[in-house]
């Protein structure tokens, strides 16, 4: 079923990378970043990629919080089921998420690496006060941000349930956010 859902899933990726492209072309940075200074002041630079916001958007991605997350396997078909451990301050794009995730992957495939479908242990990233990140959430900085984040945030969600970047379902756009939200409550 996982395949198959990720055989769905690349036609999406692609019409959405399209928008964005598309998006991010009529936009005049110039004027967001004076318009944003605040904000991309406050929020800084990814500790990975060190793009502010606006470098990230320029990109086609997003900024995100950290978060500690435990994927049971049932989280896979349910996304309701993904629990949030803790949320983390640390600031990070969702490409270098993504990106150090693969990289830790790759270097040690086994579930001490992403804490697997059983125990809230692993570490795909490292954030700025050394805690273990296996999860990150979009942020709405403003609605330029935002636009970009929407189209990119399918990915990342479909890492989080599946630990495959095409395992997204259209369930995960509207669970996962809550679930962050409910812990953060």
């Amino acid at each position: 079923m996982l395949d198959k859902r990720a055989m769905a899933n690349k036609d999406l990726y692609s019409n959405l990378e399209k928008e964005t492209k598309d998006l991010i072309s009529k936009m005049n940075m110039d004027d967001l970043r004076k318009k944003y200074a605040q904000v991309i002041e406050e929020v800084g630079m990814c500790s990975f990629s060190v793009a502010d916001s606006l470098e990230a958007v320029e990109e086609s991605d997003y900024m995100c919080i950290g978060l500690k997350v435990n994927r049971p396997e049932a989280a896979i078909a349910d996304p309701s089921k993904l629990q949030i451990i803790d949320i983390y301050p640390t600031y990070v794009t969702g490409n270098s998420f993504l990106t150090s995730a693969q990289f830790t992957l790759d270097k040690d495939a086994s579930a001490d690496a992403h804490g697997g479908f059983k125990e809230a242990e692993g570490n795909l990233m490292t954030g700025n006060a050394r805690e273990e990140i296996t999860g990150a959430m979009p942020l709405y900085l403003f609605p330029e941000h935002w636009q970009v984040a929407k189209r990119n945030i399918q990915p990342l969600f479909g890492f989080m349930c599946t630990l495959d970047v095409m395992g997204y379902a259209a369930a995960q756009y509207y669970t996962v956010p809550y679930l962050v939200l409910a812990k953060a409550a």
